[in-house]
């Protein structure tokens, strides 16, 4: 059973080289992440009982409904006592059930943004269509989702525009199967890129290196792309 104690976890801390990626030296640097809420039987709960501010992606009678499943925006204060219980795994202050840093519980940001200002922007991202009208649940919330896309975006700057919506997003950083540091930082200003429609791309181009992208990890994933790589092995297609 997973315990949620604070004393539970006065022997963890955030790793240096995950915590200087979460933060900057800079005042108005803030941090968020999206998180899915069934990655954890404790998510939302946990974030309410640390009275961190967070919000449901979704709206409405959705949000309720899928409330112990569904993606949550959450505002990652530097320090928090949250924090290491998001980034502990095995090892010798391992407590079963609460390595969630093995377990890709979402995706990290940094941003200057207000918290709604943010939330605003990743609820047009949740759900997009295809040239061909469909619509599907785009997972930007899953490291191994959001790398083949974000790769694959590259290839158009004005989708990348869109997605960081100008500067509005800094950087994104995720953690990989727990052992896969992975970090997106533009390298050019792609707020002078006019952006393109929310809509779901052909992801048959190879990558444009508009990105530096940092890869810390104890073994090194090599990808090879199919150029018949299915959409549906990026989202889950919806009704």
């Amino acid at each position: 059973m997973e315990q949620c104690a604070v004393s539970t976890f006065a022997l963890f801390e955030v790793p240096p080289i995950i915590e200087t990626r979460l933060w900057d030296n800079e005042p108005s640097d803030k941090c968020y992440a999206v998180i899915k809420a069934s990655k954890s039987p404790f998510f939302p709960r946990l974030f309410h009982g640390e009275g961190i501010r967070y919000a449901c992606l979704f709206q409405g009678e959705k949000a309720e409904t899928y409330a112990k499943s569904a993606p949550y925006l959450v505002e990652l204060p530097k320090g928090h006592e949250i924090l290491p219980r998001l980034f502990c795994r095995n090892g010798e202050n391992y407590v079963e059930g609460i390595n969630y840093g093995e377990r890709n519980i979402g995706t990290f940001f940094r941003s200057d943004a207000e918290f709604e200002e943010l939330l605003n922007h990743f609820r047009k991202w949740l759900i997009l269509p295809d040239y061909t009208g469909h619509y599907y649940y785009l997972r930007f919330l899953d490291p191994i989702a959001l790398e083949e896309y974000l790769d694959r975006l590259q290839t158009y700057p004005t989708k990348l525009a869109a997605f960081f919506n100008g500067k509005m997003i800094k950087k994104v950083f995720c953690i990989k199967h727990g052992d896969e540091l992975i970090e997106y930082e533009p390298i050019v200003d792609l707020s002078t890129f006019k952006q393109a429609k929310n809509n779901l791309i052909n992801l048959k181009l190879k990558p444009l290196p508009n990105f530096t992208i940092d890869r810390y990890a104890k073994k090194l994933l090599k990808k090879l792309w199919n150029n018949t790589l299915n959409l549906l092995t990026l989202m889950a297609r919806i009704s």
